[in-house]
C-alpha cells in the first residue's frame, strides 16, 4: 500500500491564493465586464513576472545541476564556481553557478517572447488602458507569486530540494504558452 505525498495547510492556502489571483482577472471579464485584451495584458505580465521570479528562484537553489553537452549557455565558466554570497541575513545564499541558467530564461524571453509580442501589440489596433481593474489584476497575480516566494520558496526552504535545471520548467511551459498564445 501506498501513502499519499502529505500537503500541509500552508501549501494548500498558497494554491488557493494562487488560483484565485489568476481567478480575479477571468473573473474580472466574465462577471465584471472587464475589458478581453486587458486578460491579455494581466496573463502576459504574470507570465513575465513569473519567469523573474524563477530568475530570483534559481540564483539561491542549493543543489547542483546536471551538465548538458553541447549546450551554449552564457557565462558557462561560472557552472564550477563553489560558494555563494549572502544578500540579505536569513536568506539562503546566492550560488554564481546558477547565473547561467537565470541569465538562458531571461534571453529566451529576450529573443523568442519579447519581439513577437511587441510586434503583436503594434499591428493590433488596441491601446492599453491603465484602469483600476487592470493594476487590481495584475496587483493580485504578482502578490501571489511574491507571497510563495517568501513564505514557501524562502520560508520553507524549498531551495534546498530543487535544482536551477528544475526550476526551468515552470517559466519554460509559460513561455510556450506565451508563444502559442500569440
Amino acid at each position: 500500500m501506498h501513502a499519499s505525498p502529505s500537503t500541509s495547510p500552508l501549501r494548500s492556502l498558497e494554491s488557493l491564493v494562487l488560483i484565485g489571483a489568476n481567478l480575479v482577472p477571468l473573473i474580472g471579464v466574465i462577471v465584471l465586464g472587464w475589458d478581453p485584451w486587458a486578460l491579455l495584458i494581466i496573463y502576459w505580465i504574470e507570465a513575465f513576472s513569473t519567469v523573474l521570479l524563477g530568475v530570483r528562484k534559481i540564483l539561491f537553489d542549493e543543489r547542483d545541476s546536471p551538465d548538458v553537452v553541447g549546450q551554449i549557455e552564457p557565462l558557462h565558466e561560472l557552472r564550477e564556481k563553489r560558494g555563494g554570497w549572502c544578500p540579505r541575513p536569513g536568506w539562503p545564499p546566492i550560488y554564481p553557478r546558477n547565473v547561467p541558467f537565470g541569465l538562458s530564461m531571461l534571453g529566451t524571453w529576450a529573443l523568442s517572447v519579447v519581439p513577437p509580442s511587441a510586434l503583436y501589440w503594434l499591428s493590433v489596433d488596441r491601446s492599453i488602458v491603465l484602469s483600476i481593474n487592470l493594476l487590481l489584476g495584475i496587483g493580485a497575480l504578482v502578490f501571489a507569486h511574491g507571497a510563495e516566494f517568501m513564505i514557501g520558496y524562502l520560508g520553507r526552504r524549498e531551495y534546498t530540494n530543487v535544482s536551477a535545471r528544475e526550476l526551468l520548467r515552470t517559466p519554460a511551459q509559460l513561455t510556450l504558452i506565451v508563444i502559442i498564445g500569440l
